[in-house]
């Protein structure tokens, strides 16, 4: 069994049992505490009573408003996050030139550039200074409702941080909108090189790691022989992907309309766009989960 023991007054707040839950993945036995009877904010310890034993944990902060700080939390690593502009204190404007759109067929045009497409912004993948945007819906979903369902909760300056992010995270999915709603593939390094092993040509988008952002894009000088790229052809999104980018940006101009109106119907159209190309290419699509959400945040 376990027991919540408050700091400051000694006593006992709240208690239960521990239920198994199996193992995880790498073998080791996880318990579930549910804390939901406890309805007093403040510091506790957990005691835990395993046979013929007693534990104490570390103190356990318990408050109402704790999901106002994760979202400063999530919104702060967002901004930093930030591709294409500088960062006070962590490094200047960086990866200016995106992007090149490049021949990726093997042959002899390989890596002939096609145009180039202004597609600065976005925000940098967790490990790498790649725009692996195929997770950008998650992410711009998930601040969306952050300020829909607790905006009004958050400090001002919180809020309008959060909104600020809400609208790079939108402005940049529907930058890399195609006209005809469908959306191009995710932009990375482009350092080709030979393929030992089929003798043609591979592209190694991890070439540059670890090294300062703005180093990454010819120090921002124009059109950098390696400025990054993306293609039509073998990184155009899934279906499922481009949907899921039509839902955040329906997410997106319900969390910005109050403010931004205007910026609030462009997110509504890149979005409708996006659901005209999806069923244009495959009707049973509407039948998809994320058309739930979709047309909620739409309609």
């Amino acid at each position: 069994r376990w027991e919540l023991i408050d700091t400051l007054r000694g006593a006992t707040n709240a208690e239960g049992v521990i239920y198994p839950k199996g193992r995880d993945i790498w073998g080791r036995w996880l318990w579930l505490i549910d804390f939901t009877s406890c309805q007093r904010e403040g510091n506790y310890v957990l005691r835990v009573y395993p046979p013929g034993d007693v534990v104490e944990l570390s103190t356990v902060r318990i408050r109402g408003d704790l999901h106002v700080d994760l979202a400063r939390l999530v919104t702060r690593y967002s901004y930093l996050q930030r591709c294409g502009t500088d960062i006070p204190g962590y490094h200047d404007a960086c990866h200016v030139n995106d992007g090149l759109l490049r021949v990726t067929e093997q042959g002899d045009r390989y890596g002939e550039i096609l145009e180039y497409r202004e597609m600065v912004g976005g925000w940098h993948d967790a490990g790498d200074y790649n725009k692996w945007y195929h997770y950008y819906g998650y992410v711009l979903e998930t601040l969306a409702l952050m300020r829909v369902r607790i905006g009004a909760a958050m400090p001002e300056a919180d809020r309008e941080a959060l909104h600020s992010e809400v609208c790079w995270g939108a402005d940049f999915i529907v930058k890399m909108q195609n006209a005809d709603g469908s959306f191009l593939g995710p932009i990375c390094a482009w350092y080709s090189e030979d393929d030992t092993e089929t003798g043609g040509k591979k592209n190694s988008p991890w070439a540059v790691f670890w090294e300062e952002p703005e180093e990454d894009s010819g120090s921002g000088k124009v059109m950098h022989p390696r400025s990054r790229g993306v293609t039509y052809s073998d990184a155009l999104p899934s279906p499922a992907q481009a949907l899921d980018y039509a839902t955040s940006l329906a997410a997106s101009a319900r969390a910005v309309h109050e403010v931004d109106e205007p910026r609030a119907w462009t997110y509504v159209n890149a979005a409708r766009r996006a659901v005209a190309w999806l069923l244009d290419g495959d009707p049973a699509l509407a039948s998809h989960q994320y058309f739930v959400t979709l047309w909620y945040s739409l309609y």
